[in-house]
């Protein structure tokens, strides 16, 4: 058996196979999304053709595929052919660490909160400008901010670094250009990741996480911001309406393409501050509940 359970793609069989006598192991891969292929024009040309290629491959050898969201199963049959019986839609769930002990609390008590890399795909500069856009309203508290926490350095990894994308190094300087032109930088804080335990603090004390992505495989971001009872404000693509569409309250869809409809969005979530029910977190835990996946998993593997 060879369980790939992430986006790392299996080029070369690991050395233990050819010493072992498993001459055709069971290849299972889970695909997280085909956001490079179904929204290229925000991925550079070499990223575009060695993720393609490499994609095909690991899906043409595996034996099973686990697919994270019906959106992404229903690509990968346009795209790949796929038939039914070898993929399975399994969607992902979220582990909440305990923050009511929290050291490193948010110096902030009124902010909005993006989480994620600084790629083309994930639409910080739209949000930059609604924000920006909301605060010359001067509709909210001048004390209100935008907290942009994650890695804009994404470019680390080996494959990133032979195959970087030239879009997300002129992306990310596009951002921090905005920023500091604007006349509002010192209300949007730069914050890297840190630990999980940080990272769930700031969820929880944020007037809503806000998403604003073009594309996206699941996000998983957005099911614990939910799961902390914190409002989310989301892009209205296929995945985040198939994965979050039923919850009554706490989520607000947006056009990703326009500044105005997203600055509209924050200031209605700021004014009317409706969280996820009860109701509507319970039904998200048990339709995302770790065991029942992962006995699924373990079903597929078997």
């Amino acid at each position: 058996l060879i369980f790939i359970p992430s986006h790392s793609l299996s080029l070369i069989h690991p050395p233990f196979l050819k010493a072992s006598k498993i001459k055709h192991p069971k290849k299972v891969y889970v695909l997280h999304g085909l956001e490079i292929i179904n929204s290229k024009e925000y991925y550079g040309f070499r990223d575009r053709i060695l993720h393609a290629y490499l994609i095909k491959h690991s899906l043409k050898k595996a034996d099973q595929i686990i697919s994270v969201s019906q959106t992404s199963t229903n690509l990968a049959k346009k795209f790949f052919k796929i038939p039914d019986f070898k993929i399975t839609t399994l969607y992902q769930s979220v582990k909440i660490t305990n923050c009511s002990n929290q050291q490193e609390k948010p110096n902030f008590k009124n902010y909005f909160l993006f989480l994620g890399n600084w790629t083309p795909r994930k639409n910080i500069l739209n949000l930059i400008k609604a924000f920006c856009l909301l605060k010359k309203s001067k509709k909210i508290s001048r004390n209100t901010k935008l907290i942009l926490l994650g890695d804009k350095n994404y470019n680390r990894s080996f494959i990133n670094r032979i195959f970087r994308n030239p879009l997300k190094k002129d992306y990310q300087a596009s951002v921090i250009e905005l920023i500091k032109k604007s006349k509002f930088k010192k209300s949007i804080i730069l914050l890297n990741y840190s630990s999980d335990e940080n990272r769930d603090c700031l969820i929880k004390n944020a007037k809503a996480l806000v998403m604003p992505s073009f594309d996206e495989g699941f996000g998983r971001t957005v099911l614990e911001s939910l799961f902390l009872k914190t409002p989310v404000i989301i892009s209205n693509i296929p995945v985040f309406k198939e994965i979050y569409g039923d919850t009554k309250k706490g989520v607000t869809f947006i056009n990703p393409d326009k500044p105005k409809n997203i600055a509209n969005a924050l200031y209605k979530t700021l004014k009317n501050n409706k969280k996820p029910t009860k109701d509507d977190i319970q039904n998200l835990k048990l339709k995302y509940d770790w065991e029942k996946i992962s006995k699924k998993v373990i079903e597929i593997l078997i």
